[in-house]
C-alpha cells in the first residue's frame, strides 16, 4: 500500500509483481485504471506523489490502459507521458499521438479519460502529472490543447531523467523540502511547455505572452529577463508590446493577478501573504493593487 506522509505526500512501489489485482489497487491510487490485467508478466511501478503533482515509473506488458481523473483538481493538471521502452500510443476524444523511445506528449487540462497502450512487448513509461499555477487557461491563448508531441530531444532526456529520479525518490520529511521538491516539478513541466510555446508560435508579443502565462508565478520573471529569454533588447519587447496598447510589466501583472486569484478561489482561508509568494508577488499590497485592476 502507499506510505503516507503528514506533509500530502505518498510513496509507493511494487517490484515484479504478477498479482495484477494488487498491482492494479496500486496504480489506482494514482489515478490510473487498468483495463486488461490479464497477463502472468510481472508489473513494477515507483511513484510519488505530492500536493500538486503525481510521478509514476512504470513496467509493464502490452496492455491497453486509462487514466481517469476525476474531480476538479486533477482534471486541471498537465499530464506529460514519456516513453523509454517501447512505444506508447496516447489518446484523447479520438486523437491518438503515438511515442517511440525517448519521445514526449502533453496532454492537455481538462479530459477526464486518457487512453494509454502499451504496443511493446515491454514498455517503460513515466506518467507525470502536475497542476501548474497558469495564468489564461481555457482561452485562445492556453499554452496546450488535447495532445500536443514535444520534440525537442535534448530537454525530453533531461526531464525524464528528472522525473524518473522523482519517481522513485522517498517522501519528504520536512516541509522546507517538501516545498523545494513541488518548486521543482513545477519548473520541469514550465520548461516543457515554454520550449513547445516558442516553436509554435513565431510572433514575439504572442510567444512572449504564453511564457508570461506559463512562468508569472516565479518570482524572477521581469522585463529584462523575459527579453532574455527571447534573446531580444527590453526596448524591442517593449515596442512590441506597445503596438498592442499593452506594456511588459502590465501583462505580467495581470497574470499573476489571475493566478492569485485562482488560488485563492481554491483555497480562500489562505493568507493574502501567503497567495502574493505563490503567485510571483514581492508583496501583499503588490497583490491587492493588482487584483484591484482585474476586470470582473
Amino acid at each position: 500500500m502507499p506510505q503516507s506522509s503528514p506533509l500530502g505526500y505518498a510513496r509507493l512501489q511494487a517490484r515484479e509483481s504478477k498479482d495484477s489485482v494488487h498491482f492494479a489497487a496500486l496504480l489506482n491510487s494514482t489515478g490510473i485504471t487498468l483495463v486488461d490485467t490479464e497477463h502472468a508478466e510481472s508489473y513494477s511501478i515507483s511513484a510519488l506523489r505530492g500536493p500538486s503533482f503525481i510521478c509514476a515509473w512504470a513496467s509493464v506488458p502490452a496492455s491497453s490502459y486509462q487514466v481517469h481523473r476525476m474531480g476538479t483538481s486533477i482534471e486541471s493538471r498537465t499530464l506529460f507521458v514519456f516513453a523509454n521502452a517501447g512505444q506508447v500510443h496516447v489518446g484523447l476524444d479520438g486523437q491518438t499521438v503515438p511515442l517511440a523511445r525517448g519521445e514526449v506528449s502533453a496532454v492537455a487540462p481538462g479530459s477526464s479519460t486518457i487512453e494509454l497502450i502499451a504496443a511493446g512487448e515491454r514498455t517503460e513509461v513515466i506518467l507525470f502529472s502536475i497542476d501548474l499555477p497558469v495564468a489564461g487557461r481555457g482561452d485562445s491563448a492556453s499554452p496546450l490543447e488535447g495532445i500536443t508531441r514535444l520534440v525537442d530531444p535534448t530537454l525530453n532526456t533531461f526531464v525524464f531523467t528528472a522525473c524518473y529520479g522523482l519517481s522513485q525518490a522517498p517522501t519528504p520529511v520536512s516541509k522546507a523540502t517538501a516545498d523545494t521538491i513541488e518548486h521543482a516539478a513545477a519548473t520541469l513541466a514550465r520548461g516543457l511547455l515554454a520550449r513547445m510555446a516558442h516553436l509554435q508560435e513565431p510572433d514575439l508579443y504572442l510567444a512572449s505572452l504564453r511564457h508570461i502565462r506559463l512562468h508569472a508565478a516565479d518570482a524572477s520573471l521581469t522585463p529584462v529577463s523575459l527579453a532574455d529569454r527571447f534573446k531580444v533588447s527590453t526596448r524591442k519587447l517593449q515596442v512590441r508590446y506597445n503596438q498592442e496598447g499593452d506594456t511588459v510589466v502590465s501583462a505580467i501583472r495581470r497574470s499573476r493577478a489571475v493566478i492569485a486569484r485562482s488560488i485563492w478561489q481554491q483555497e480562500p482561508s489562505l493568507a493574502a501573504s501567503v497567495v502574493a509568494s505563490r503567485s510571483g508577488f514581492a508583496s501583499a499590497r503588490g497583490l491587492r493593487r493588482a487584483l484591484a485592476e482585474l476586470p470582473d
